[in-house]
This record gives structure tokens, C-alpha cells and sequence, in this order.
């Protein structure tokens, strides 16, 4: 099995597994006052799940890079500090929960990993179980528990019907790729822009931007090309503006409004239309190994800076 082929396979885990995986968190809620003693922290596709409970939460809690936290201990002073790493293994998590520990209330792993380094340093594990295909591919289904797990912490969570909200995605996920994408969030969106483009850089090693709805309008918009492609995962009056009038001087905008109940399943739906649009244009280009995958130089720089 390549690499892009167990990206595809982790991605219908979501599909398959997912109610299971929710069935197995056992996460207490938050109060809403406790939230604001609370700090969330993670590195790559895990700080923006990290970054799910600080928006979710209207803000009580924060969301800091685990660097930070170890630059500035007093950050974490006296408050609980949740790290989020599958792997549990990456160096600044590590040293994050290692400083924490020394003036943090307490400190909690979040991690697919109940081995790990990260574990060991911890105070208190949560362990997440689900399946996926054994391969180093670009993450999937670990981002998506990662996620859910971290919005457990604020609410309930109520997912009905997955295969309906993947089949509306897959429905949208038709989109070929341009010279430049430039994915546009808007608020609890926004950690899923940086998602989205994470894996276009991770599977098909392309130029890619993410930004706020709101920052777009003031930086990223005069970098646009007309050959460039806005995805905006908004549905409020700004974005249908923003969509309109880029299209009116003839750039190409694609404005993808969200599917589902709730803020768990608008989420679920939104990355999982992510994951496929890169999917979908790896296929279409014959590609069977993630870019990253490939790159062994690239990749090497990279595991011996956060591992």
C-alpha cells in the first residue's frame, strides 16, 4: 500500500469508526468557569485542533505554541495544561509539559500514544483509540480525534449520520487545484484553513496559504493572482461579499458553505472536504507517495527539528 492509498483508507476510517471513537472518549466537560484556568497546546495538525477548544470556548480557553509555553513558563502558572500530540513524541510538547510541570496545576497528555514521551512527563493521560492504516501518511483520522477530543472538553458532542456529511463532501471535493490556493476561514474555521493546508503541502508539496476572513481582506488579497484559487470555508455576509466581488473582477473563488447541525458536524464536514480535496487532486495527478514522503531531505530537516 502507497502512501496516498493509506491516506485515502484512514480517511474512510473517519467514516466507519468515528461514532465508535466517540463512544470511547471518556472526557469530562469543563465548566465555563474552570475553562479560563485551562491551556491548550500542540504542534502542527494537533495546535490546530488545540486551537478548536480556544475558539469553541468563546475564547475562556487559550491555546498557546508549546515554544512559547516553555519560553514563558508563566504562561501555565497555576493552570491546567492540556498538550495534544497522536504521537506523543514531538520534542517541544515534551518540553512544554516538562516546564509546566514545574509551575502548572496540572498537566494532561491527549495522545493516541499511551507510551510515549509525553505520557511520562504528564500528570494525567487521556488516550485516544482508533484504528488507521499503519502507515506514515499524512494525518487523518488522527487530527479528526484530536479535534473531537478537544471539543469534548466544551460540549457534548452529537454526530448522527458521518456518511452523509462525507458524501456531501465528496460532492464538493471536485476542485482542481490552481497555481495558488489561499484557504480563508472565519473564526471556529479558521484551525481547519491551517489544516487544509497542511495537507496540500504534506501530499502534493504545493503552494498554499491559509488565513482569517477578516485578515485576508487586509494582507493575503494583494498577493492575488488571477490564476490563484480562494477557498472560503464561511457562510456570512463578509465571505459572500468578499466571494462576490473577487469574482466580479474575474478571479477564481470558491465559497463552500457548511453542511450539518451543529458545530461538530459543520466541522467534521468541512475537514473532511479538505482531506479530500487533496485526495482528489493527488489522484488526478498520478501521484502514490505524499510529498513529504518523498522528500527524504526535506523530511529528514524536519523530524530532527521536532523530534
Amino acid at each position: 500500500m502507497n502512501t496516498i492509498e493509506a491516506f485515502e483508507r484512514d480517511i474512510m476510517y473517519q467514516v466507519t469508526d468515528l461514532k465508535k471513537f466517540l463512544h470511547s472518549l471518556t472526557i469530562k466537560q469543563i465548566d465555563t468557569d474552570e475553562q479560563k484556568q485551562c491551556v491548550f497546546t500542540g504542534a502542527g495538525d494537533s495546535f490546530a485542533a488545540a486551537m478548536i477548544a480556544e475558539i469553541a470556548s468563546d475564547n475562556r480557553i487559550h491555546c498557546i505554541d508549546p515554544m512559547d509555553i516553555c519560553i514563558n513558563p508563566e504562561s501555565v502558572k497555576g493552570r491546567f495544561l492540556y498538550t495534544v500530540s497522536v504521537s506523543g513524541n514531538t520534542r517541544a510538547n515534551v518540553e512544554a509539559a516538562r516546564v509546566a510541570n514545574k509551575v502548572a496545576e496540572k498537566t494532561v497528555a491527549i495522545t493516541a500514544n499511551p507510551t510515549s514521551k509525553l505520557v511520562n512527563v504528564c500528570d494525567e493521560v487521556i488516550e485516544l483509540r482508533f484504528r488507521n492504516s499503519g502507515i506514515l501518511t499524512a494525518g487523518s483520522i488522527g487530527f479528526t480525534a484530536c479535534m473531537l477530543a478537544c471539543l469534548s472538553f466544551i460540549k457534548k458532542i452529537q454526530i448522527e449520520d458521518i456518511r452523509k456529511l462525507f458524501d456531501q463532501a465528496k460532492k464538493s471535493a471536485k476542485i482542481v487545484l490552481s497555481n495558488h490556493m489561499y484557504i480563508v476561514g472565519s473564526e471556529i474555521t479558521f484551525p481547519l484553513a491551517m489544516y487544509g493546508t497542511a495537507k496540500l503541502y504534506e501530499i502534493l508539496g504545493r503552494k498554499a496559504q491559509y488565513a482569517t476572513l477578516e485578515q485576508f481582506c487586509h494582507m493575503e488579497i494583494f498577493s492575488l493572482q488571477k490564476d490563484d484559487t480562494v477557498l472560503i470555508l464561511a457562510s456570512d455576509n463578509k465571505a459572500d461579499e468578499l466571494s462576490d466581488k473577487l469574482l466580479k473582477n474575474g478571479y477564481n473563488v470558491l465559497i463552500c458553505k457548511p453542511k450539518g447541525r451543529n458545530m461538530e458536524e459543520r466541522l467534521l464536514y468541512y475537514t473532511m472536504l479538505l482531506q479530500l480535496i487533496a485526495l482528489y487532486n493527488a489522484k488526478r495527478q498520478n501521484i502514490k507517495e505524499c510529498y513529504f514522503v518523498r522528500n527524504d531531505k526535506l523530511r529528514s530537516i524536519s523530524s530532527s527539528l521536532i523530534y
